[in-house]
Protein backbone atom coordinates (compact mmCIF):
# COMPACT_ATOMS: atom_id res chain seq x y z
CA UNK A 1 0.00 0.00 0.00
CA UNK A 2 1.28 3.25 -1.13
CA UNK A 3 0.90 5.95 1.66
CA UNK A 4 0.88 10.15 0.03
CA UNK A 5 2.93 12.64 1.56
CA UNK A 6 -0.08 14.27 3.33
CA UNK A 7 -0.89 11.42 4.92
CA UNK A 8 2.64 11.05 6.44
CA UNK A 9 2.66 14.63 7.08
CA UNK A 10 -1.03 14.67 8.88
CA UNK A 11 0.20 11.14 11.40
CA UNK A 12 3.20 13.30 12.36
CA UNK A 13 1.57 16.24 13.27
CA UNK A 14 -1.11 13.59 14.93
CA UNK A 15 1.97 12.54 17.03
CA UNK A 16 3.40 15.75 17.96
CA UNK A 17 0.28 16.60 19.31
CA UNK A 18 -0.73 13.66 21.80
CA UNK A 19 2.96 13.87 23.06
CA UNK A 20 2.48 17.88 24.19
CA UNK A 21 2.46 18.91 27.48
CA UNK A 22 1.76 22.28 26.99
CA UNK A 23 -1.83 22.42 27.18
CA UNK A 24 -3.83 24.60 29.59
CA UNK A 25 -5.03 23.85 32.71
CA UNK A 26 -8.47 24.13 32.23
CA UNK A 27 -8.38 22.71 28.50
CA UNK A 28 -5.91 19.47 30.02
CA UNK A 29 -6.43 17.21 26.71
CA UNK A 30 -6.94 20.08 23.91
CA UNK A 31 -3.64 18.50 22.17
CA UNK A 32 -4.67 15.17 22.36
CA UNK A 33 -8.02 15.64 21.51
CA UNK A 34 -6.33 17.73 18.23
CA UNK A 35 -4.42 14.80 17.42
CA UNK A 36 -7.77 12.13 18.14
CA UNK A 37 -9.01 13.88 15.16
CA UNK A 38 -6.19 13.58 12.54
CA UNK A 39 -5.72 10.14 13.44
CA UNK A 40 -9.51 9.13 13.17
CA UNK A 41 -9.67 10.57 9.82
CA UNK A 42 -6.44 8.59 8.64
CA UNK A 43 -8.31 5.59 9.91
CA UNK A 44 -11.32 6.05 8.01
CA UNK A 45 -9.51 6.70 4.94
CA UNK A 46 -7.19 3.61 5.70
CA UNK A 47 -10.60 0.98 6.61
CA UNK A 48 -13.01 3.07 3.50
CA UNK A 49 -10.17 1.46 0.83
CA UNK A 50 -10.80 -1.70 2.74
CA UNK A 51 -14.29 -1.74 2.11
CA UNK A 52 -13.82 -0.63 -0.82
CA UNK A 53 -12.16 -3.73 -1.83
CA UNK A 54 -8.75 -3.29 -1.44
CA UNK A 55 -7.66 -5.45 1.01
CA UNK A 56 -4.06 -5.99 1.09
CA UNK A 57 -2.30 -7.28 4.14
CA UNK A 58 -0.27 -4.48 4.58
CA UNK A 59 -3.76 -1.63 4.29
CA UNK A 60 -5.37 -4.21 7.03
CA UNK A 61 -1.91 -3.28 9.29
CA UNK A 62 -1.79 0.53 8.73
CA UNK A 63 -5.17 0.32 10.08
CA UNK A 64 -4.15 -1.82 13.16
CA UNK A 65 -1.11 1.06 13.39
CA UNK A 66 -3.98 3.52 13.77
CA UNK A 67 -5.98 1.78 16.18
CA UNK A 68 -3.33 1.69 18.93
CA UNK A 69 -2.36 4.54 18.98
CA UNK A 70 -5.98 6.02 18.72
CA UNK A 71 -5.98 3.43 21.86
CA UNK A 72 -3.26 4.85 23.72
CA UNK A 73 -5.16 8.24 22.67
CA UNK A 74 -8.30 7.55 24.62
CA UNK A 75 -6.37 5.90 27.74
CA UNK A 76 -4.31 8.83 27.81
CA UNK A 77 -7.73 11.39 27.90
CA UNK A 78 -8.95 8.64 30.74
CA UNK A 79 -11.45 6.73 28.46
CA UNK A 80 -10.33 3.64 29.10
CA UNK A 81 -13.27 1.49 27.67
CA UNK A 82 -12.87 2.89 24.05
CA UNK A 83 -9.43 2.39 24.81
CA UNK A 84 -9.84 -1.02 25.06
CA UNK A 85 -11.85 -1.63 21.97
CA UNK A 86 -9.49 -0.12 20.13
CA UNK A 87 -6.28 -2.05 21.50
CA UNK A 88 -8.36 -5.60 20.91
CA UNK A 89 -9.38 -4.39 17.65
CA UNK A 90 -5.35 -3.97 16.85
CA UNK A 91 -4.82 -7.99 18.25
CA UNK A 92 -8.00 -8.99 15.46
CA UNK A 93 -6.39 -7.42 12.98
CA UNK A 94 -2.33 -8.57 13.49
CA UNK A 95 -2.93 -12.36 13.40
CA UNK A 96 -0.78 -14.23 15.63
CA UNK A 97 0.86 -15.90 13.03
CA UNK A 98 2.33 -12.43 12.03
CA UNK A 99 3.23 -11.45 15.61
CA UNK A 100 7.08 -12.17 14.54
CA UNK A 101 7.01 -9.77 11.29
CA UNK A 102 9.53 -6.65 11.81
CA UNK A 103 7.32 -4.49 11.15
CA UNK A 104 4.55 -5.74 13.47
CA UNK A 105 6.71 -7.01 16.53
CA UNK A 106 6.52 -3.51 18.52
CA UNK A 107 3.06 -2.57 17.49
CA UNK A 108 1.80 -5.85 18.83
CA UNK A 109 4.25 -5.60 21.93
CA UNK A 110 3.27 -2.30 22.98
CA UNK A 111 -0.64 -3.24 22.22
CA UNK A 112 -0.14 -6.11 25.20
CA UNK A 113 1.82 -3.72 27.59
CA UNK A 114 -1.13 -1.17 27.35
CA UNK A 115 -3.88 -3.85 27.49
CA UNK A 116 -1.41 -5.21 30.84
CA UNK A 117 -1.77 -1.71 32.15
CA UNK A 118 -5.11 -0.91 31.94
CA UNK A 119 -6.44 -4.30 33.83
CA UNK A 120 -3.89 -3.97 36.21
CA UNK A 121 -5.55 -0.54 37.10
CA UNK A 122 -9.06 -2.38 37.45
CA UNK A 123 -9.87 -4.19 40.80
CA UNK A 124 -9.83 -7.89 39.73
CA UNK A 125 -8.26 -7.59 36.89
CA UNK A 126 -4.66 -8.39 37.76
CA UNK A 127 -5.02 -12.12 36.26
CA UNK A 128 -5.57 -10.55 33.04
CA UNK A 129 -2.76 -8.01 33.44
CA UNK A 130 -0.53 -10.20 33.93
CA UNK A 131 -1.44 -12.53 31.09
CA UNK A 132 -1.50 -9.82 29.00
CA UNK A 133 1.95 -8.68 30.02
CA UNK A 134 3.73 -12.31 29.86
CA UNK A 135 2.25 -12.85 26.11
CA UNK A 136 4.21 -9.19 25.32
CA UNK A 137 7.43 -10.63 27.30
CA UNK A 138 7.31 -14.19 25.14
CA UNK A 139 6.88 -12.31 22.09
CA UNK A 140 9.70 -10.78 22.62
CA UNK A 141 12.15 -13.44 23.72
CA UNK A 142 10.67 -15.49 20.99
CA UNK A 143 11.50 -12.85 17.82
CA UNK A 144 15.03 -12.37 19.88
CA UNK A 145 15.39 -15.99 19.39
CA UNK A 146 14.27 -16.42 16.02
CA UNK A 147 14.89 -13.61 13.70
CA UNK A 148 17.94 -11.50 12.75
CA UNK A 149 16.17 -8.38 11.11
CA UNK A 150 15.93 -5.26 13.00
CA UNK A 151 12.73 -4.66 14.91
CA UNK A 152 10.85 -1.82 13.32
CA UNK A 153 8.94 0.84 15.33
CA UNK A 154 5.41 1.44 16.23
CA UNK A 155 5.36 4.63 13.93
CA UNK A 156 6.81 2.48 10.75
CA UNK A 157 4.02 2.78 8.38
CA UNK A 158 4.30 6.44 8.65
CA UNK A 159 7.84 7.40 9.44
CA UNK A 160 10.00 4.62 7.55
CA UNK A 161 12.60 6.77 7.01
CA UNK A 162 12.83 8.93 10.24
CA UNK A 163 14.74 6.78 12.09
CA UNK A 164 18.22 4.65 12.23
CA UNK A 165 19.30 1.35 12.88
CA UNK A 166 20.20 1.89 16.27
CA UNK A 167 16.90 3.86 17.24
CA UNK A 168 14.74 1.22 16.34
CA UNK A 169 16.68 -1.71 18.16
CA UNK A 170 16.78 0.71 21.44
CA UNK A 171 12.63 1.61 21.33
CA UNK A 172 11.97 -1.92 20.64
CA UNK A 173 14.22 -2.53 23.86
CA UNK A 174 12.26 -0.05 25.62
CA UNK A 175 9.13 -1.25 24.96
CA UNK A 176 10.63 -4.69 26.79
CA UNK A 177 12.23 -2.80 29.47
CA UNK A 178 8.57 -1.45 30.30
CA UNK A 179 7.17 -5.26 29.58
CA UNK A 180 9.48 -5.95 32.81
CA UNK A 181 8.61 -3.32 34.87
CA UNK A 182 4.94 -3.59 34.36
CA UNK A 183 5.58 -7.21 35.65
CA UNK A 184 7.05 -6.80 38.80
CA UNK A 185 4.20 -4.26 39.82
CA UNK A 186 1.64 -7.50 38.66
CA UNK A 187 4.33 -9.97 40.88
CA UNK A 188 4.05 -7.92 43.47
CA UNK A 189 0.39 -7.37 43.33
CA UNK A 190 0.18 -10.72 43.54
CA UNK A 191 2.06 -11.48 46.16
CA UNK A 192 4.97 -13.20 44.17
CA UNK A 193 7.48 -11.15 46.16
CA UNK A 194 10.24 -13.28 44.64
CA UNK A 195 9.52 -13.22 41.17
CA UNK A 196 8.66 -9.61 41.59
CA UNK A 197 12.09 -8.32 42.68
CA UNK A 198 13.41 -10.42 40.10
CA UNK A 199 11.92 -8.27 37.45
CA UNK A 200 12.64 -5.35 39.33
CA UNK A 201 15.86 -5.90 39.28
CA UNK A 202 16.11 -7.14 35.50
CA UNK A 203 14.19 -3.42 34.91
CA UNK A 204 16.91 -1.34 36.98
CA UNK A 205 19.52 -2.97 35.16
CA UNK A 206 18.11 -2.30 31.31
CA UNK A 207 18.07 0.90 32.10
CA UNK A 208 21.17 1.92 33.74
CA UNK A 209 22.77 0.28 30.54
CA UNK A 210 20.38 1.96 28.12
CA UNK A 211 20.72 5.04 30.17
CA UNK A 212 17.06 5.71 29.99
CA UNK A 213 16.11 6.09 33.42
CA UNK A 214 15.18 9.33 35.26
CA UNK A 215 17.74 9.55 38.25
CA UNK A 216 15.42 10.27 41.33
CA UNK A 217 13.04 7.68 39.69
CA UNK A 218 15.41 5.16 39.50
CA UNK A 219 16.94 5.46 42.99
CA UNK A 220 13.77 5.16 44.84
CA UNK A 221 13.02 1.74 43.04
CA UNK A 222 16.78 1.06 43.59
CA UNK A 223 16.48 1.47 47.35
CA UNK A 224 13.00 -0.15 47.41
CA UNK A 225 14.75 -3.21 46.38
CA UNK A 226 17.62 -3.03 48.72
CA UNK A 227 14.21 -3.35 51.43
CA UNK A 228 13.57 -7.18 49.73
CA UNK A 229 17.04 -7.77 50.30
CA UNK A 230 16.96 -6.73 53.95
CA UNK A 231 13.83 -8.77 54.99
CA UNK A 232 15.77 -11.91 53.18
CA UNK A 233 18.28 -10.92 55.66
CA UNK A 234 20.57 -10.83 52.12
CA UNK A 235 22.08 -7.94 53.63
CA UNK A 236 25.32 -7.75 50.97
CA UNK A 237 22.78 -7.64 48.33
CA UNK A 238 20.84 -5.05 50.27
CA UNK A 239 23.96 -2.49 51.26
CA UNK A 240 24.86 -3.04 47.42
CA UNK A 241 21.23 -1.67 46.47
CA UNK A 242 21.24 1.33 48.89
CA UNK A 243 24.93 1.73 47.61
CA UNK A 244 23.95 2.36 43.80
CA UNK A 245 20.81 4.40 44.78
CA UNK A 246 22.70 6.76 46.64
CA UNK A 247 25.55 7.09 43.79
CA UNK A 248 22.46 8.03 41.31
CA UNK A 249 20.98 10.22 43.71
CA UNK A 250 23.98 12.47 45.02
CA UNK A 251 25.47 12.43 41.03
CA UNK A 252 22.16 14.08 40.02
CA UNK A 253 21.81 16.16 42.86
CA UNK A 254 25.34 17.70 42.11
CA UNK A 255 23.88 18.60 38.13
CA UNK A 256 20.48 19.39 38.77
CA UNK A 257 18.55 22.81 38.35
CA UNK A 258 18.08 24.83 41.25
CA UNK A 259 14.48 24.39 40.42
CA UNK A 260 14.34 21.03 41.21
CA UNK A 261 16.72 20.97 44.53
CA UNK A 262 14.29 20.85 46.49
CA UNK A 263 12.29 17.86 44.87
CA UNK A 264 15.73 15.87 44.79
CA UNK A 265 16.94 16.50 48.60
CA UNK A 266 13.23 14.92 49.31
CA UNK A 267 14.88 11.79 47.29
CA UNK A 268 17.63 11.85 49.02
CA UNK A 269 15.56 11.63 52.18
CA UNK A 270 13.72 8.65 51.34
CA UNK A 271 17.06 6.83 50.63
CA UNK A 272 18.89 8.28 54.47
CA UNK A 273 15.44 6.63 55.46
CA UNK A 274 16.24 3.18 53.77
CA UNK A 275 19.64 3.27 55.11
CA UNK A 276 17.79 3.52 58.64
CA UNK A 277 15.95 0.26 58.21
CA UNK A 278 19.08 -1.18 56.82
CA UNK A 279 20.85 -0.44 60.37
CA UNK A 280 18.00 -1.13 62.17
CA UNK A 281 17.25 -4.42 60.47
CA UNK A 282 20.76 -5.57 60.74
CA UNK A 283 21.13 -4.74 64.60
CA UNK A 284 18.17 -6.70 65.41
CA UNK A 285 19.33 -9.59 63.54
CA UNK A 286 22.55 -9.48 65.29
CA UNK A 287 20.90 -9.16 69.03
CA UNK A 288 18.63 -12.37 67.74
CA UNK A 289 21.99 -14.19 67.03
CA UNK A 290 23.37 -13.54 70.35
CA UNK A 291 20.54 -13.88 72.50
CA UNK A 292 19.47 -16.39 75.21
CA UNK A 293 15.91 -18.08 75.39
CA UNK A 294 15.38 -14.85 77.91
CA UNK A 295 16.67 -12.57 75.71
CA UNK A 296 20.02 -11.45 76.93
CA UNK A 297 23.58 -11.26 75.64
CA UNK A 298 24.76 -15.19 75.58
CA UNK A 299 28.79 -15.06 75.46
CA UNK A 300 28.95 -18.32 74.43
CA UNK A 301 26.59 -17.02 71.36
CA UNK A 302 29.19 -13.99 71.32
CA UNK A 303 32.22 -16.65 71.08
CA UNK A 304 30.44 -18.38 68.13
CA UNK A 305 29.74 -15.36 66.14
CA UNK A 306 32.89 -14.24 66.54
CA UNK A 307 34.72 -17.29 65.07
CA UNK A 308 31.89 -17.61 62.08
CA UNK A 309 32.10 -14.50 61.42
CA UNK A 310 36.28 -14.49 61.10
CA UNK A 311 35.23 -16.07 57.53
CA UNK A 312 33.38 -13.18 56.43
CA UNK A 313 35.93 -11.99 53.45
CA UNK A 314 35.12 -15.24 51.84
CA UNK A 315 31.28 -14.29 51.56
CA UNK A 316 30.03 -15.02 47.73
CA UNK A 317 27.19 -13.65 46.55
CA UNK A 318 25.50 -14.85 43.64
CA UNK A 319 23.65 -11.85 43.23
CA UNK A 320 24.71 -10.27 39.96
CA UNK A 321 24.93 -6.40 41.07
CA UNK A 322 24.84 -2.83 39.09
CA UNK A 323 27.35 -1.83 37.39
CA UNK A 324 28.47 0.87 39.35
CA UNK A 325 31.53 1.92 41.39
CA UNK A 326 29.82 2.25 45.08
CA UNK A 327 32.80 0.97 47.42
CA UNK A 328 32.91 3.66 49.38
CA UNK A 329 29.48 3.86 49.74
CA UNK A 330 29.02 -0.18 50.85
CA UNK A 331 31.99 -0.01 52.72
CA UNK A 332 30.18 2.95 55.21
CA UNK A 333 28.33 -0.22 57.47
CA UNK A 334 29.11 -3.73 57.46
CA UNK A 335 26.73 -6.58 56.16
CA UNK A 336 27.40 -9.10 58.56
CA UNK A 337 25.62 -9.43 61.64
CA UNK A 338 27.71 -7.89 64.97
CA UNK A 339 28.29 -9.39 68.36
CA UNK A 340 30.37 -7.14 70.15
CA UNK A 341 29.76 -3.75 71.11
CA UNK A 342 32.30 -1.77 69.12
CA UNK A 343 30.83 -3.07 66.30
CA UNK A 344 27.31 -2.71 67.28
CA UNK A 345 28.03 1.04 68.00
CA UNK A 346 29.41 1.18 64.05
CA UNK A 347 26.07 0.34 62.96
CA UNK A 348 24.28 2.41 65.48
CA UNK A 349 26.12 5.84 64.58
CA UNK A 350 25.86 5.23 60.95
CA UNK A 351 22.34 4.97 61.43
CA UNK A 352 21.98 7.63 63.78
CA UNK A 353 23.30 9.87 60.96
CA UNK A 354 21.61 8.36 58.18
CA UNK A 355 18.09 9.54 60.42
CA UNK A 356 19.99 13.17 60.73
CA UNK A 357 20.16 13.92 57.46
CA UNK A 358 16.75 12.69 56.97
CA UNK A 359 15.36 14.84 59.78
CA UNK A 360 16.60 17.81 57.45
CA UNK A 361 14.07 16.78 55.00
CA UNK A 362 11.32 15.02 56.72
CA UNK A 363 10.68 18.14 59.36
CA UNK A 364 7.96 17.84 61.53
CA UNK A 365 5.81 20.90 60.28
CA UNK A 366 4.70 19.48 56.66
CA UNK A 367 5.83 15.59 57.44
CA UNK A 368 4.23 14.95 60.60
CA UNK A 369 3.89 10.92 60.33
CA UNK A 370 7.46 10.56 58.56
CA UNK A 371 9.47 12.91 60.96
CA UNK A 372 7.63 10.61 63.87
CA UNK A 373 8.83 7.74 62.55
CA UNK A 374 12.63 8.79 61.81
CA UNK A 375 12.56 9.40 65.22
CA UNK A 376 11.06 5.93 66.07
CA UNK A 377 13.42 4.49 64.19
CA UNK A 378 16.25 6.58 65.79
CA UNK A 379 14.91 5.07 69.68
CA UNK A 380 15.30 1.68 68.20
CA UNK A 381 18.74 2.42 67.13
CA UNK A 382 19.17 3.19 70.95
CA UNK A 383 17.64 0.03 72.15
CA UNK A 384 19.55 -2.75 70.52
CA UNK A 385 22.83 -0.97 70.99
CA UNK A 386 22.18 -0.79 74.27
CA UNK A 387 21.41 -4.17 73.83
CA UNK A 388 25.08 -4.83 73.62
CA UNK A 389 26.62 -2.35 76.24
CA UNK A 390 28.17 -4.32 78.62
CA UNK A 391 27.30 -1.54 81.63
CA UNK A 392 23.92 -1.31 83.32
CA UNK A 393 24.39 2.74 83.68
CA UNK A 394 25.42 3.54 80.55
CA UNK A 395 22.50 1.62 79.33
CA UNK A 396 20.60 3.18 80.90
CA UNK A 397 21.57 6.65 79.60
CA UNK A 398 20.87 5.36 76.58
CA UNK A 399 16.84 4.51 77.17
CA UNK A 400 16.94 7.97 79.07
CA UNK A 401 17.46 9.53 75.67
CA UNK A 402 15.04 7.59 73.84
CA UNK A 403 12.44 8.90 76.21
CA UNK A 404 13.89 12.46 75.71
CA UNK A 405 12.97 11.57 71.96
CA UNK A 406 10.12 10.06 72.51
CA UNK A 407 8.43 12.22 75.12
CA UNK A 408 9.65 15.78 72.94
CA UNK A 409 7.39 14.10 69.69
CA UNK A 410 4.15 13.22 71.90
CA UNK A 411 4.12 17.09 73.51
CA UNK A 412 3.59 18.08 69.79
CA UNK A 413 1.03 15.96 68.88
CA UNK A 414 -3.06 16.59 68.95
CA UNK A 415 -4.17 13.37 69.89
CA UNK A 416 -7.37 13.80 67.90
CA UNK A 417 -5.94 13.66 64.75
CA UNK A 418 -2.88 11.70 65.33
CA UNK A 419 -4.72 9.00 68.08
CA UNK A 420 -3.02 5.93 66.41
CA UNK A 421 0.80 7.58 66.28
CA UNK A 422 0.22 8.61 69.98
CA UNK A 423 -0.73 5.18 71.00
CA UNK A 424 2.30 3.99 69.85
CA UNK A 425 4.52 6.44 71.64
CA UNK A 426 2.39 6.45 75.02
CA UNK A 427 2.70 2.22 74.28
CA UNK A 428 6.16 2.41 73.50
CA UNK A 429 7.46 4.78 76.27
CA UNK A 430 5.95 2.68 79.28
CA UNK A 431 7.89 -0.38 77.59
CA UNK A 432 11.62 1.98 78.13
CA UNK A 433 10.37 2.92 81.30
CA UNK A 434 9.93 -0.11 82.64
CA UNK A 435 13.26 -1.69 80.75
CA UNK A 436 15.13 0.95 82.96
CA UNK A 437 13.00 -0.08 85.79
CA UNK A 438 14.35 -3.89 85.64
CA UNK A 439 17.54 -2.07 85.43
CA UNK A 440 17.85 -0.21 87.88
CA UNK A 441 16.83 -3.38 89.99
CA UNK A 442 19.29 -5.14 88.77
CA UNK A 443 21.98 -2.55 89.56
CA UNK A 444 20.97 -2.69 93.21
CA UNK A 445 20.90 -6.21 93.66
CA UNK A 446 24.62 -6.28 92.25
CA UNK A 447 25.48 -3.15 94.43
CA UNK A 448 23.58 -4.27 97.32
CA UNK A 449 21.39 -0.81 97.18
CA UNK A 450 18.53 -2.28 96.92
CA UNK A 451 17.68 -0.78 100.70
CA UNK A 452 18.26 2.51 99.91
CA UNK A 453 16.31 5.42 100.08
CA UNK A 454 17.12 7.17 97.16
CA UNK A 455 17.63 3.43 94.94
CA UNK A 456 13.97 2.73 96.15
CA UNK A 457 12.52 5.83 94.93
CA UNK A 458 14.44 5.76 91.38
CA UNK A 459 12.64 2.62 90.86
CA UNK A 460 9.04 3.39 92.52
CA UNK A 461 9.38 6.39 90.10
CA UNK A 462 10.01 4.47 87.00
CA UNK A 463 7.72 2.11 87.49
CA UNK A 464 4.83 4.89 87.76
CA UNK A 465 6.08 6.65 84.81
CA UNK A 466 5.64 3.42 82.92
CA UNK A 467 2.08 2.95 84.58
CA UNK A 468 1.28 6.55 83.45
CA UNK A 469 2.05 5.99 79.78
CA UNK A 470 0.35 2.02 80.19
CA UNK A 471 -3.08 4.18 81.38
CA UNK A 472 -2.51 6.82 79.00
CA UNK A 473 -2.62 4.26 76.31
CA UNK A 474 -5.82 2.63 77.81
CA UNK A 475 -7.81 5.24 78.03
CA UNK A 476 -7.63 5.90 74.60
CA UNK A 477 -9.76 2.53 73.97
CA UNK A 478 -12.39 3.43 76.70
CA UNK A 479 -16.17 4.14 74.53
CA UNK A 480 -17.70 7.60 75.39
CA UNK A 481 -18.81 6.07 78.96
CA UNK A 482 -15.73 5.47 80.51
CA UNK A 483 -16.03 1.71 80.12
CA UNK A 484 -13.97 -0.52 77.51
CA UNK A 485 -15.86 -1.89 74.27
CA UNK A 486 -16.79 -5.79 74.99
CA UNK A 487 -14.07 -6.60 71.95
CA UNK A 488 -10.59 -4.47 71.00
CA UNK A 489 -10.12 -3.78 66.85
CA UNK A 490 -8.06 -6.27 65.60
CA UNK A 491 -4.83 -4.31 65.31
CA UNK A 492 -5.17 -2.98 69.48
CA UNK A 493 -6.10 -6.36 70.89
CA UNK A 494 -2.99 -7.54 71.65
CA UNK A 495 -1.20 -4.30 72.65
CA UNK A 496 -4.41 -3.54 75.17
CA UNK A 497 -3.91 -7.25 76.57
CA UNK A 498 -0.15 -6.45 76.73
CA UNK A 499 -0.67 -3.34 78.61
CA UNK A 500 -3.03 -4.80 81.21
CA UNK A 501 -0.94 -7.98 81.54
CA UNK A 502 2.52 -5.05 82.19
CA UNK A 503 0.57 -2.94 84.45
CA UNK A 504 -0.25 -6.12 86.60
CA UNK A 505 3.74 -6.99 86.85
CA UNK A 506 4.43 -2.97 87.61
CA UNK A 507 2.31 -2.78 90.30
CA UNK A 508 4.09 -6.24 91.74
CA UNK A 509 7.36 -4.73 91.37
CA UNK A 510 6.38 -1.34 93.24
CA UNK A 511 8.31 -1.22 96.99
CA UNK A 512 5.64 0.11 99.10
CA UNK A 513 6.02 1.94 102.14
CA UNK A 514 3.98 -0.18 104.60
CA UNK A 515 1.47 -2.68 104.40
CA UNK A 516 -1.61 -0.98 103.36
CA UNK A 517 0.07 0.37 100.55
CA UNK A 518 1.13 -3.31 99.28
CA UNK A 519 -2.11 -4.66 99.73
CA UNK A 520 -3.04 -1.95 96.92
CA UNK A 521 -0.43 -3.13 95.05
CA UNK A 522 -1.33 -6.54 95.05
CA UNK A 523 -5.05 -5.95 94.41
CA UNK A 524 -4.13 -3.80 91.56
CA UNK A 525 -2.15 -6.73 90.01
CA UNK A 526 -4.87 -8.78 90.36
CA UNK A 527 -7.09 -6.99 88.63
CA UNK A 528 -5.46 -6.43 86.05
CA UNK A 529 -4.38 -10.08 85.63
CA UNK A 530 -8.02 -10.79 85.99
CA UNK A 531 -8.95 -8.28 83.02
CA UNK A 532 -7.06 -10.14 80.81
CA UNK A 533 -8.31 -13.53 81.95
CA UNK A 534 -12.22 -12.38 81.77
CA UNK A 535 -11.73 -10.71 78.23
CA UNK A 536 -10.45 -14.23 76.72
CA UNK A 537 -13.17 -15.80 78.70
CA UNK A 538 -15.57 -13.64 76.78
CA UNK A 539 -13.89 -13.44 73.40
CA UNK A 540 -12.07 -16.62 72.86
CA UNK A 541 -10.31 -16.38 70.07
CA UNK A 542 -8.36 -13.89 71.15
CA UNK A 543 -6.28 -16.70 73.46
CA UNK A 544 -4.12 -17.05 70.57
CA UNK A 545 -3.18 -13.79 70.53
CA UNK A 546 -2.19 -13.91 74.18
CA UNK A 547 -1.14 -17.39 74.34
CA UNK A 548 2.16 -17.51 76.87
CA UNK A 549 0.92 -14.10 79.40
CA UNK A 550 -2.66 -15.71 79.43
CA UNK A 551 -1.29 -18.86 81.26
CA UNK A 552 0.78 -16.42 83.95
CA UNK A 553 -2.36 -14.27 83.94
CA UNK A 554 -4.74 -17.13 85.07
CA UNK A 555 -1.91 -19.02 87.17
CA UNK A 556 -1.94 -15.29 89.63
CA UNK A 557 -5.43 -14.94 89.18
CA UNK A 558 -6.05 -18.12 91.17
CA UNK A 559 -2.89 -17.64 93.90
CA UNK A 560 -3.37 -13.87 94.31
CA UNK A 561 -6.18 -14.23 96.53
CA UNK A 562 -5.20 -16.47 98.91
CA UNK A 563 -1.87 -14.91 99.85
CA UNK A 564 -1.68 -12.81 102.97
CA UNK A 565 -1.09 -9.43 101.16
CA UNK A 566 -4.47 -9.52 98.97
Amino acid sequence: MFLTDDQKSSYKEAKLLNESSSDPKTNPYKSKYEGRTILQGLRDEVHQQREDGEDSQDLKYVEATLEYHLGVNYIYTEEVSGGEERLKHVLELIEEKDHLNPSLVSIVVATYNELGVLWSSREGGIDKAYDYLTRSEKLYLDYKAESDEEPLTVHHKFMEDDFITAEKVKLFESLHTHTLYFLAQALKTLEKNDDSAAYCMKTLKRQLEAKTYQAEEWAIHCAGLSQYFICKELFWEGRHCLACAQYIINEAADNCEEADKAKMNEKKGDIYRCWVKYCLNLLEISKEKVSNDIGELDEQLVQLSLENGGNGDEYKSSFDGFALEVTSYEDQVPYLPVSTFDKAKVLFTKGKEFAEHALEEFVLDGFVTDHIEINQDTSRLYQFVAFFEPQPAMKCRMHKRRIDILESMLKELNPQYYLAICRQLQFELAEIHSEMMDLKYNISYQENTRHNPAVIKKINSLCLSSLKYYGNFLQTLKVPDGTYPNRFEDDIERPALVAHFCSARLYSKLIPANMDKKRQNVRKTFENYNFVVNYVERNEEAAGRIEKELQICQDFVRILPSTLEF
